[in-house]
């Protein structure tokens, strides 16, 4: 698992993130690695 995602799990169980907040980040993280997965494929 990626540090980001670990972070944001992080602040999530400290209560520093809703559930909601941290779904957006990781589904962004993950938008993003699949934008660069597909650069790299061209």
């Amino acid at each position: 698992m990626s540090d980001e995602r670990l972070r944001i799990l992080h602040l999530l169980s400290e209560g520093k993130l809703t559930p909601e907040e941290a779904e957006k980040l990781l589904r962004a993280i993950e938008s993003g690695i699949q934008q660069i997965e597909s650069t790299r494929q061209n």
